[in-house]
């Protein structure tokens, strides 16, 4: 008979550093300005796609092309390929941007500052350790299905609810040899529908992740790769969090920086919901963890700035199929002081037999 084996890891990582190892002391930097070159990398992008399109441009399409993007911004000290991530460095983005959505809990989106920011990477960097040494990843890179459902950071336990279906289509809109659906649409429309649902999503393309947050009706993207002062890809960059006024300058910046990263218009992208189950954040500052098993204590951390990373929920399912011997049998059910029909019927036999 087959038989389900399910492991439940649990660990957590202590990220008492993150005060005594980022000195960071500039604060918040918003600035508002706008964006002339962002805008102008935009239009080119936005009449490629247009170009492609079949004759069915929206309204809201042209309205994009037109708009000024208005925003502000917030750099971190750092990018998640920083050379102190080490041998990690460059793959944690879905980690950090998991990671950026639980802090907004903590702290509103519009008040971060510079450590802040730092703050995330760090903390996404051990989320992405723990994973690496656990069972439940297969690849280098974070599958958005590979995060866990329950997590515990900065000394709080946060339920989360992320969407089973990712929406996925091509960069272009209304190509006529790929069907749209529920699961498959233009990138403006899996924004608009998926922030109707969320609070919070994911997108993916390009091999890079990071989270658009909606917040009281203003947009925050999130972004720890290494990004120029408008959000776009550059060697030298930073994490960044940029504030927009709406949706529309939102896809403004995701064509802005499919531009820079010089992907095609049919390339596919992936946008994913994620909600954090408020009922469902409770304090934790009495878990521990032994550093060479994973069984949680009650001992009381001593944290100084409250950097506990828990992590529950994180299931791999196995089945394995065995037949079992007589042998075998009779030693498992002699363990188990049970009879075993089989042994009693070999027995009978032998007796009458005999």
């Amino acid at each position: 008979m087959p038989r389900k084996k399910k492991s439940k890891l649990n660990a957590i990582l202590n990220l008492k550093h993150f005060a005594k190892n980022n000195k960071v002391e500039s604060d918040m930097t918003a600035k508002e300005t706008s964006s002339t070159n962002g805008e102008n990398t935009a239009q080119k992008y936005l009449q490629t796609i247009m170009k492609s399109d079949t004759g069915n441009e929206t309204s809201c399409r042209k309205e994009i092309c037109k708009s000024k993007v208005n925003y502000k911004y917030v750099y971190g000290s750092f990018h998640q390929a920083d050379v102190r991530f080490g041998v990690f460095s460059g793959t944690q983005c879905t980690g950090n941007s998991l990671v950026a959505v639980l802090f907004s809990c903590i702290k509103p989106v519009h008040i971060w500052n510079t450590n802040d920011l730092d703050k995330i990477l760090i903390a996404g960097n051990e989320l992405y350790s723990f994973l690496q040494s656990s069972s439940s990843m297969h690849n280098r890179y974070i599958l958005i299905s590979e995060l866990p459902r329950s997590l515990i950071v900065f000394e709080k336990l946060f339920n989360i609810d992320i969407q089973l279906d990712s929406v996925v289509g091509l960069m272009r809109n209304g190509d006529s040899t790929f069907e749209y659906n529920e699961v498959s649409m233009t990138l403006y429309e899996a924004l608009q529908t998926c922030l109707l649902q969320y609070e919070s999503c994911f997108i993916t393309f390009g091999g890079n992740t990071f989270v658009i947050m909606k917040r009281n009706e203003m947009y925050y993207i999130f972004d720890s790769h290494s990004r120029s002062s408008v959000g776009l890809l550059t060697a030298d960059g930073t994490s960044v969090l940029i504030e927009y006024k709406g949706i529309i300058d939102v896809y403004t910046h995701c064509c802005n920086l499919a531009e820079s990263m010089e992907i095609g218009v049919n390339t596919q992208f992936e946008v994913t919901g994620i909600n954090v189950i408020k009922d469902a954040i409770h304090e934790h500052d009495e878990l521990s963890i032994n550093e060479n098993s994973s069984e949680i204590s009650s001992d009381k951390v001593l944290n100084e700035i409250g950097g506990d990373v828990f992590l529950s929920h994180v299931e791999t399912s196995n089945f394995f199929f065995h037949t079992l011997g007589l042998d075998e049998q009779i030693r498992i059910c002699t363990q188990l002081n049970i009879v075993n029909r089989l042994d009693s019927n070999y027995s009978n036999q032998s007796t009458i037999t005999n």
